[in-house]
């Protein structure tokens, strides 16, 4: 098959992560042609070690999230293409660490699927946060198109009326959101590799939901992990997977460590460090019980055999295992997990809580 892959990249830094170099490399495996659409600039390193690659580099101005590449890249066809020439286009990006599997299984199992266009995983559909209610689409990180739908007048109207989103939640609901249902109900057939395995979702969850993967990855051989799961509530999910990639040499871990070090998630998502921390002291306190907290618990109790006794500013504010600063006694060799992922008011609670309370060793 003659397969173009679109891949598109977004670094505040221009940085290209070791990862997205395995990942470029993954590519060129199963593809006739890998385009990189670079929203934004590149470092000159990282501008060097790709010229060394069979990759086609187009850097363009930081405009319209991935749905902005795509629709400039199709509208504009900067590199004079005839689409006739493939028989399917693959449009990605950078946002998951992988594949752990060979990309063959995926693909050759797929063409023997007829269908107009596919992904990895389709969405049964859900409520935003916002209150919007979206139907069952493909999932856009891993969008193929078959040649019966790329040449239809159809795909290229639909780049031609995309508008231009301005934000995250535009680029939501005017690409992710839509893209399906446009092409669906102009005729177009599609599926999935996960629907193909029989596995159905229920309504709003998503398949990649973190607590699920571990069974897709180590049941269903699911090639990926998107790089936005690595969150605290995660905890127990993640240190399944990555133990199990880890025991079957599938991906090199340090491909993952290194650009979460690099992007400082791996501050607020640093299993090692907290392991160590555990470890030192008897009595762990847990300051927040939201999401990040309830995952920090969770992982105390299950790896650690201990159970952390949230911390809070406002007593009323959550259940009622949770005592208030006023009422904290540390002892010595105790220690305090500040369970707040957002770098800027984690340090602003620190400083407040630290006028007031004698704390002792502080994970943060």
């Amino acid at each position: 098959m003659n397969r173009l892959i679109v891949c598109t990249f977004y670094d505040k830094d221009g940085i290209v992560d070791k990862y997205v170099f395995h990942l470029l490399k993954s590519f060129l495996k199963v593809s006739s042609k890998l385009v990189l659409l670079v929203n934004g600039g590149l470092k000159e390193d990282a501008t060097r070690c790709l010229s060394g690659m069979h990759v086609t580099v187009l850097i363009r101005e930081n405009m319209g999230f991935d749905s902005g590449a795509y629709k400039w890249f199709f509208t504009e066809n900067p590199l004079k293409e005839k689409w006739a020439d493939y028989d399917e286009v693959l449009l990605t990006n950078t946002t998951y660490f992988g594949p752990f599997f060979l990309w063959n299984n995926y693909f050759d199992f797929m063409n023997s699927i007829e269908t107009d266009f596919w992904g990895l995983s389709v969405h049964p559909g859900g409520t935003l946060k916002n209150g919007i209610h979206f139907s069952r689409h493909v999932q856009t990180y891993f969008l193929a198109v078959r040649k019966s739908m790329l040449l239809s007048p159809s795909f290229f109207d639909y780049w031609a009326n995309l508008h231009l989103p301005t934000c995250r939640l535009e680029a939501t609901l005017n690409f992710e959101l839509t893209f399906t249902d446009f092409f669906a109900s102009k005729g177009f057939s599609y599926t999935s590799w996960l629907d193909e395995q029989g596995l159905c979702f229920e309504h709003g969850t998503n398949p990649y939901n973190c607590q699920r993967l571990p069974e897709l990855i180590k049941k269903y051989d699911f090639p990926l992990l998107k790089i936005k799961n690595f969150r605290p509530p995660n905890f127990m999910a993640l240190t399944e997977i990555l133990s199990y990639l880890e025991e079957r040499r599938l991906y090199d871990h340090n491909l993952i460590w290194d650009a979460l070090k690099r992007t400082g998630t791996e501050k607020a998502w640093n299993l090692r460090a907290l392991d160590d921390f555990v470890r030192s002291h008897d009595t762990i306190y847990i300051y927040g019980a939201g999401n990040y907290g309830k995952g920090v618990a969770e992982y105390l109790e299950k790896i650690h055999g201990k159970r952390g006794a949230f911390v809070v500013t406002r007593k009323e504010s959550v259940d009622d295992g949770a005592i208030t600063f006023e009422q904290l006694r540390m002892k010595d060799n105790d220690g305090l997990v500040v369970a707040i992922a957002d770098g800027e008011i984690r340090a602003e609670i620190i400083s407040c809580i630290s006028k007031t309370v004698p704390l002792g060793p502080l994970f943060i």
